[in-house]
């Protein structure tokens, strides 16, 4: 199951699976299975199925811009 949150701009999904953030991000799942087991991604799931949460994924993408700003 999938759950969706609904905004004003439509359904936003609250977890998002390896290869939806792969897809967002332009990369290789294996991309977000490294930084998922170093910690900078939060997921739920039992190690199999495993799910990024919303909130993570904004997260370190607010961590990365910041760092690149500040460069």
């Amino acid at each position: 199951m999938n759950f969706r949150i609904v905004t004003a701009s439509g359904p936003v999904s609250v977890f998002l699976t390896c290869q939806e953030v792969a897809d967002r991000w332009r990369c290789s799942k294996a991309t977000i299975y490294r930084r998922i087991a170093t910690g900078r991604l939060d997921t739920i799931g039992d190690g199999v199925l495993l799910r990024v949460t919303r909130e993570s994924l904004l997260r370190y993408e607010a961590e990365i811009t910041n760092r690149r700003r500040a460069s």
